[in-house]
């Protein structure tokens, strides 16, 4: 399954993204903000990658390779994560390659997702943690229309800094996405 538009498209991971998968990790700002062990390995990349295959075959989650047109580089994955069919309810979760952080991209790829979210799985609410220094994804999500319901406080450990942070949750309803 395919989503795109003129700059960018979303489509399933390949075995062959694994080396852009640990390119976008090895920045350990990327690293930080996402808990997941620095350095990032090949090894791990091809891990995860079969792992996406997996859930995304028994229906659990929807994992997208986020193109970039202009140079067909992978610069961003996107997670869909299935947590609660009966009241539909999913959690979106992503990673950006460090040279992109301040494109347009974000907030197209974060409204393509939430389209998919709700257009194709019919979803009823969709919801984002966001580890509290990460001030760029929440303007992001805010732009989209998501809103912020609380705040879990230490509820992450940063392993590099060594603090414990807090989670800002947010949400967005079907109803008042559209």
């Amino acid at each position: 399954m395919n989503i795109t538009n003129k700059q960018i498209l979303l489509r399933e991971f390949k075995t062959s993204d694994a080396p852009n998968l640990v390119a976008i990790f090895q920045h350990i700002a990327v690293a930080r903000y996402m808990g997941i062990p620095y350095p990032y390995t090949l090894e791990a990349a091809k891990e995860s990658i079969e792992k996406y295959k997996w859930e995304q075959k028994k229906g659990k989650a929807f994992f997208f390779a986020v193109i970039n047109k202009e140079d067909n580089k992978l610069i961003w994955y996107v997670w869909l994560n299935h947590i609660c069919t009966t009241n539909l309810r999913w959690e979106i979760e992503y990673g950006i390659d460090q040279s992109y952080w301040w494109k347009w991209y974000w907030t197209e790829i974060v409204r393509k997702i939430v389209d998919f979210g709700f257009h194709m799985l019919h979803l009823n609410r969709i919801f984002w943690q966001v580890r509290a220094p990460n001030i760029a994804s929440c303007k992001v999500l805010e732009k989209v229309w998501f809103l912020m319901e609380g705040r879990l406080r230490e509820n992450v450990y940063d392993r590099y800094d060594k603090v414990r942070l807090d989670h800002i949750v947010y949400w967005l309803l079907k109803k008042e996405y559209y």
